[in-house]
């Protein structure tokens, strides 16, 4: 096989009325959007068990998922708030805590969902969202994101599963962070009023910066060494060749961190690819972008970019500067869902700053014209 052919319930706190089912584009979902309703935790069992509650109080209409390692929550009253008298502050351990949603929210083909929120803190925090339907609950990264000192607002849009019925809405904060949150919001959209500057970036982690251990089939197949680690929220593909995750501001094009591929025998060939795929729109193209440098030539593709999964692919010629090169790709009509790649076949290729959005729909194609509900 060649390298371009190898493809791979929660109980409730305490519910205030929640937002009137969207009928139309742009509707507001979310109730107590800012915080300001508080109340005392009680004796609810479920929501916050485990947690480390400041002052008794919980925002009315939210719950957290039940931790064990060192997750708190305080409401903070006064000034620094982005908007309003109240923001929720979230500190956590060495878990991921989640506060969530509690009504459900419908969901249904056609459908998806622009989810943001307005941030400040330090390490990481993001939106994800719980998917319900027929066959159990699953969900996944809506984004993540850096915390800062100052505020910042972070959106993305969660396209769920066809089999999805319900979504719950979800800030999950990283381990070892301190994030303060306000002014969420949730609209529902018609997936034909996705623009490519409603939808953002889709990948998280573009920038390399954030890792995670390689599983151990990898090390063993690539021979990389114990504890070798590779970017989070990408895996691995291909054979006789390693990757080495750079700490070196000097060597990277943008941060602290790049990846380093490099081919040890021949026909050896890497990919580093997004293994959780982003929903394709029929006939709507996706921009990739990578900043790279090295030696022959680096391989952009979408896995999974028609039914029986074969890739679409561009193949792009790099030398010893970092440059920036950009291809737009546009999946069968029969794709489902695709998965953003980046390899070589040649002996070593730098890579670093990916980028997955939308392309601009095409002339005529008959869509809705998105609109961007934060600026209303």
């Amino acid at each position: 096989m060649t390298a371009h052919g190898a493809l791979l319930a929660v109980c409730g706190l305490m519910l205030l009325p929640a937002a009137r089912a969207a009928d139309l584009t742009g509707e507001e979902l979310l109730s107590n959007r800012g915080f300001e309703a508080v109340g005392p935790l009680g004796t609810v069992v479920y929501a916050y068990k485990g947690w480390t509650v400041a002052n008794d109080l919980v925002p009315g209409g939210w719950a957290g998922l039940p931790a064990t390692a060192e997750a708190a929550i305080e409401m903070v009253r006064g000034a620094d708030a982005h908007s309003g008298s109240m923001c929720m502050r979230i500190r956590s351990g060495t878990q991921n805590p989640e506060v969530f949603s509690e009504p459900f929210y419908p969901a249904g083909p056609g459908f998806c969902f622009r989810m943001s929120v307005w941030a400040r803190g330090s390490g990481r925090g993001s939106l994800f969202a719980y998917e319900y339907g027929d066959k159990g609950m699953g969900g996944g990264y809506v984004t993540t994101f850096d915390l800062t000192p100052e505020w910042a607002q972070h959106a993305g849009v969660c396209f769920p599963a066809e089999a999805c019925r319900q979504i719950r809405f979800v800030l999950r904060t990283f381990p070892g962070s301190t994030a303060d949150y306000d002014d969420v919001g949730m609209v529902r959209l018609s997936e034909r009023t996705v623009t490519p500057e409603l939808a953002g970036e889709l990948l998280n982690n573009g920038g390399l910066e954030h890792e995670s251990p390689v599983r151990d089939d990898w090390l063993q197949r690539l021979g990389l060494p114990a504890g070798a680690t590779r970017p989070d929220f990408f895996e691995l593909n291909g054979e006789k060749a390693v990757l080495t995750m750079v700490h070196d501001r000097a060597q990277a094009h943008g941060g602290e961190v790049c990846a380093r591929f490099e081919r040890t025998a021949e026909g050896g060939w890497l990919h580093l690819y997004t293994p959780y795929g982003c929903r394709a729109l029929p006939g709507v193209g996706f921009v990739l972008k990578a900043w790279l440098r090295g030696t022959g030539s680096a391989w952009l593709g979408l896995y999974d970019a028609a039914a029986d999964g074969t890739p679409a692919e561009a193949t792009v010629t790099v030398d010893d500067q970092w440059r920036e090169y950009r291809v737009v790709l546009t999946p069968a009509l029969s794709a489902k869902s695709v998965r953003f790649a980046v390899g070589t076949t040649d002996k070593v290729l730098w890579v670093d700053d990916l980028s997955l959005t939308f392309a601009p729909r095409a002339a005529g194609s008959g869509a809705d014209v998105g609109r961007d509900p934060d600026m209303e």
